[in-house]
């Protein structure tokens, strides 16, 4: 199997996942200019990268989440937009704050930049727990990278207790939902790496 980190980069540099069906939520402009396309609780389309208006964004993110402070999917979407700008010291407190409010994609967001150290101390046993966190709820890119990372033993020394059960439920999950995605094949392999350690 692939080492974590390749499979990772190969998840967040490929074409958006599709997303369930329309929210309740009403769309802002903040989600118009700054929602991820892997973002299984966007409200917007989901704006790749190279299509973002960093500044517009920010702009409206900020305009938006001041209107609704206690909204984690703006805050994501704002630390997204401040992240990009090359702001760290400003995004990951708006990271941080989605995922306190139980933001799945912050979540999943922060684990991957706690394990890569990037912008961060590298804090493998905090990314393990957001990670686990998120899959519980079903984010699909969670549910894939803790279960990889349990598999390569990315988190053995936080004494992190995972039952097998455990992982091929992720997996399960993570097959149903990655059917006829760009995602299938990693899962299959997941499954694969899983049957060899049998």
């Amino acid at each position: 199997m692939r080492p974590v980190l390749s499979v990772l980069a190969a998840i967040l540099l490929a074409a958006a996942l599709p997303r369930p069906a329309e929210g309740r939520e009403a769309v802002t402009a903040c989600d118009r200019l700054a929602s991820h396309p892997d973002d299984p609780d966007r409200t917007g389309p989901g704006v790749p990268q190279e299509r973002m208006d960093m500044p517009r964004a920010i702009t409206a993110c900020t305009a938006d989440l001041a209107a609704a402070p206690g909204t984690p999917r703006l805050a994501y979407q704002l630390s997204r937009a401040l992240m990009l700008s090359g702001k760290p010291e400003a995004a990951l407190p708006k990271l941080e704050q989605s995922a306190a409010g139980g933001y799945r994609h912050a979540r999943f967001v922060l684990g991957l930049l706690l394990i890569s150290g990037k912008g961060v101390a590298a804090d493998p046993c905090r990314a393990a727990s957001l990670w686990r966190d998120a899959a519980q709820a079903g984010h699909l890119l969670a549910e894939i990278s803790f279960a990889a990372t349990v598999l390569d033993g990315g988190f053995g020394r936080c004494g992190l207790e995972v039952p097998e059960t455990e992982v091929r439920g992720y997996i399960a999950h993570a097959r149903d939902q990655a059917k006829g995605t760009r995602l299938e094949q990693e899962v299959e392999e997941l499954s694969q790496a899983l049957e060899g350690d049998e």
